[in-house]
């Protein structure tokens, strides 16, 4: 009979020992066959359009993509593209949110956990205590989300108030990204078709974008340093 506790006690660095074989598999065998990010995307959005069932594979590979540490601003753009603006931002936004949980799923569960201490165990503590505004911020602040998300798992934050953090803080990014490929009407390797309002806007968005991290990231700066980000006036 197995010991009750061996499998508690291997199930960690079995799982992790898997998910990296998986991650260098699959970049070691596209870096063989000469597919960089990019040319992955390509041959995913002609494999994806030609399917009856495309928004499932597509779903399916965004989902997943975590375990793969893919770039995802690549299938942001790739949803616009093959979905249009409604139709992309509506899937591009429940595969990101069913990513981001997953990365952190793997992150909480599949980790080994943070050794204990008192002053890393008090800093932990506030970051869970302020869980809702730790995500919102750094997603706001356009922190790799990866990093955003192997860090929530890792941290133990509150997964509900990192999954509502999430999808309100990823919404700029998403949006902005999804118009950008809608703005290709078609693209066959010579001079892509531009829907230009649809670009602007997807600008516009972007712009936006970095500007609010920036204010955010200059009033973090400024409370850090206990001074008003306000200029003076007088």
């Amino acid at each position: 009979m197995v010991k009750p506790g061996i499998f508690t006690r291997y199930a960690k660095p079995l799982a992790l020992g898997l998910w990296l074989i998986v991650l260098i598999g699959f970049w070691f065998y596209s870096h063989s066959q000469g597919l960089g990010p990019v040319r992955l995307v390509q041959e995913w959005t002609r494999t994806i359009s030609e399917s009856s069932i495309g928004p499932l594979i597509f779903f399916a590979a965004y989902a997943v993509r975590p375990l793969l540490l893919f770039p995802v601003t690549l299938l942001m753009v790739a949803a616009g593209f093959l979905f249009g603006p409604l139709t992309g931002f509506a899937l591009g936004f429940v595969a990101s949110l069913a990513s981001a949980l997953l990365g952190y799923a793997i992150a909480r569960f599949v980790l080994p956990e943070l050794p204990a201490a008192n002053a890393r165990r008090d800093f932990v503590k506030r970051l869970q205590n302020r869980s809702f505004e730790t995500v919102l911020i750094s997603r706001f602040l356009l922190v790799p989300g990866d990093l955003v998300n192997t860090l929530a798992g890792f941290f133990r934050i509150d997964f509900r108030a990192f999954a509502l953090a999430s999808a309100i803080g990823g919404l700029p990014g998403l949006t902005a990204a999804v118009l950008f490929g809608a703005s290709f009407e078609e693209f066959t390797g010579g001079r892509p078709e531009v829907d230009w309002p649809l670009l602007v806007a997807s600008a516009a968005l972007l712009g936006g974008s970095l500007s609010l991290s920036l204010y955010l990231r200059k009033r973090r700066n400024a409370r850090l340093a206990g001074v008003s980000p306000e200029p003076h006036t007088g």
